[in-house]
């Protein structure tokens, strides 16, 4: 992969976040067994080619400094980024979870938004940290309990409600999947990424891509922030409608869809077949029932 600096960002910067201090083993990491098998086979295929600016690191830069920091704590019976193996199918699956301690604790630390840890989904964050958690039980420790531990980047003081967290940081139970649920889900995502390196694999579903579905928002005539947003443009019409009896005069804007991993966070998508139909518009291939 080239890192490019369209930016003029310092040379220190850029070095640093091009610098990586995870040494590479076994055939498959979790956190890259949680991605999916497409996306991932694309960006090894086409590594050479691809490209990535050095201000798409930034965030990354913080959060990795942030783990560095928080590796200085002095802590009794704890597992700090120990780096775990376990042998499936063949592959060695490894991992690097932050935090396991006693009683049988496992949390993962993140740095991010706030309005992405308190409203958004994020079933690779609960994948990610079950399937830590079986690598933990294959080598004696048992998990009962994960969480994650979110330093909230963008956090203001101004903001702080009923709903709105008080301090820049919060932490969420991520839900323990059954051990054999979890384990057959480790298995399952082996076998996808095992097929891939053969170029075997399904597009990239709805979950995957991040997907957002269009959506008509209703706002006042000259202002930019929606009142509501209906899923359709014949709620819209209506909730316009209910808007109006107070006399001010309102609007129907609709908003597309979007597949956000495709546009911002996918490094492979130039390269991706399904990411230029989605461009066109072309239909997708419908998703079976049942994937995980």
């Amino acid at each position: 992969m080239r890192i490019t600096n369209k930016y003029g960002l310092p040379e220190s910067i850029v070095r640093a976040v091009t610098f990586d201090s995870h040494r590479r083993e076994g055939h498959i990491s979790v956190t890259e067994l949680i991605k999916p098998p497409q996306m991932r086979h694309l960006e090894i295929v086409y590594d050479t080619e691809i490209e990535e600016d050095a201000s798409d690191r930034l965030w990354a830069l913080l959060g990795s400094a942030v783990h560095v920091v928080l590796e200085r704590a002095s802590l009794e019976n704890v597992l700090r980024e120990e780096r775990l193996r376990m042998q499936v199918s063949g592959w060695t699956v490894t991992g690097q979870p932050d935090l396991w301690h006693e009683p049988h604790h496992l949390k993962d630390y993140k740095v991010t938004s706030v309005w992405s840890f308190l409203f958004g989904e994020k079933p690779e964050w609960e994948a990610q940290l079950n399937l830590y958690a079986v690598l933990y039980w294959e080598h004696g420790f048992p998990v009962e309990d994960a969480r994650i531990l979110a330093i909230l980047r963008d956090w203001h003081a101004s903001r702080v409600n009923d709903t709105y967290p008080p301090i820049p940081f919060a932490e969420h139970r991520v839900r323990l999947w059954p051990r054999p649920e979890a384990t057959a889900t480790l298995l399952l995502l082996v076998g996808r990424h095992q097929k891939a390196t053969e170029g075997i694999y399904d597009p990239c579903t709805q979950e995957e891509r991040w997907a957002r579905p269009e959506a008509w928002a209703v706002k006042r005539v000259g202002q930019k922030r929606a009142k509501t947003v209906a899923p359709s443009p014949d709620e819209a019409e209506r909730r316009k409608e209910l808007l109006a009896q107070d006399g001010k005069r309102y609007e129907i804007e609709h908003r597309p869809g979007r597949n956000v991993r495709c546009e911002r966070y996918c490094r492979a998508a130039p390269f991706c077949e399904q990411w230029g139909q989605l461009k066109l518009g072309a239909p997708q291939p419908e998703e079976e029932e049942g994937e995980t």
